[in-house]
């Protein structure tokens, strides 16, 4: 192997995948970086055996060759090397000699014939989606994704396919978050949704974050894996061995009546009113719905009480539910504040639905509790 390569290039790939190397995996050598050079080219692989990260980055081959090196101990010296081409070549097998103008390292090497075989890597993408919109969908439902590690069908974000829309859906059993954006080509078993973990769906998130929200990706699920790939990287992983749990009879529920309000007002009125509210964990606000106004109440022995009004368009019955205010807060926040959103009441014991005006494709669904 010998490689000329420019050092910001290689670094900025290397620091978006790092995160994806097995640092605690019981094989050593998944806490390397797999190099392989060719064909002008120099392909760095990491994974942990849950999520693999592949970043293919333009160069100068010399040579080709593959191997394997520590990827802390890659990154942090590409990193601190100055701007500019780098050689790297691979010396008998023994030493990875990395040099700039007035630099010389030689790293100790793994043979690349230890690292495992991965799974995903190979397969080939579908369907497309633009970057931007699998970031939304990410963060508009991994917050609803449930802790509990024994349920695995509430894990992580289901995935579901309809009319030529990805849908994402996170939820714990006392709120869900659906979100649906546009992505042609793909094919989904849906009666036996998959599931895309948690930490994964941070993973793709941070990586995806990096690239022109405009970008059409390629995007796939088949064979027990969530496959997202651009023009230089591709990322594989494995989906939760569970079926997600059946949603769909919240979303044909019957039409409750509608208040709407601004999203900014709302959201700071329940997030000042929560201040007063018990409990470290869950803070429960009281949201009294009457003709144009939300009535909202924070309480507790401790602190006192805090009430504040909101305007709003409502000319039902009034209707009057405790809710968790983090869990409203979620689903309000990544809104922008000058929007519109529709409270869908349907009864004290119901799920309270929220939607904003001008984003149908994005749900929320939250359960009321008891406010003592």
């Amino acid at each position: 192997m010998h490689i000329k390569i420019n050092q910001s290039v290689l670094s900025s790939a290397a620091i978006k995948i790092i995160s994806c190397a097995g640092k605690k995996s019981t094989l050593p050598i998944l806490a390397n970086f797999k190099l392989e050079a060719d064909k002008n080219y120099l392909k760095i692989l990491t994974s942990d055996l849950e999520i693999t990260a592949v970043a293919k980055i333009n160069c100068v081959s010399l040579k080709s060759g593959t191997t394997t090196v520590n990827a802390k101990l890659f990154c942090d010296l590409i990193r601190e090397l100055p701007d500019g081409e780098i050689n790297i070549s691979l010396e008998d097998g023994e030493r990875l000699e990395i040099t700039s103008e007035r630099s010389k390292y030689k790293l100790s090497v793994v043979p690349a014939e230890g690292f495992p075989d991965i799974k995903g890597t190979d397969i080939k993408t579908n369907g497309r989606i633009r970057a931007g919109d699998l970031v939304e969908m990410i963060n508009k439902t991994i917050y609803a994704v449930s802790f509990d590690q024994t349920q695995l069908n509430i894990g992580g974000i289901g995935c579901d396919y309809n009319e030529n829309n990805l849908i994402f859906i996170g939820t714990d059993k006392n709120r869900l978050s659906l979100i649906s954006k546009k992505a042609d080509g793909l094919k989904i078993d849906r009666e036996n949704l998959p599931i895309l973990p948690r930490r994964v769906a941070s993973e793709i998130k941070r990586i995806v974050e990096a690239v022109n929200p405009d970008d059409i990706l390629g995007v796939d699920i088949i064979d027990g894996m969530f496959i997202v790939e651009g023009d230089n990287f591709k990322i594989s992983a494995a989906l939760i061995n569970a079926s997600f749990i059946g949603y769909s009879k919240l979303l044909s529920a019957e039409v409750g009546k509608i208040c709407s309000v601004l999203s900014g007002e709302i959201s700071s009125a329940i997030k000042r009113a929560s201040l007063m509210a018990t409990g470290d964990d869950i803070k429960v606000v009281e949201l009294e719905f009457t003709k144009d106004i939300i009535n909202i109440k924070g309480a507790s022995l401790e602190s006192g009480e805090g009430f504040e009004q909101v305007s709003c368009k409502y000319d039902g019955e009034s209707f009057r539910a405790g809710f968790n205010a983090r869990y409203l807060l979620d689903f309000i926040n990544p809104i922008n504040s000058d929007s519109i959103v529709l409270f869908e009441l349907s009864g004290e014991k119901r799920p309270l639905k929220i939607y904003p005006a001008d984003q149908k494709e994005y749900l929320g669904f939250i359960m009321p509790m008891r406010n003592d």
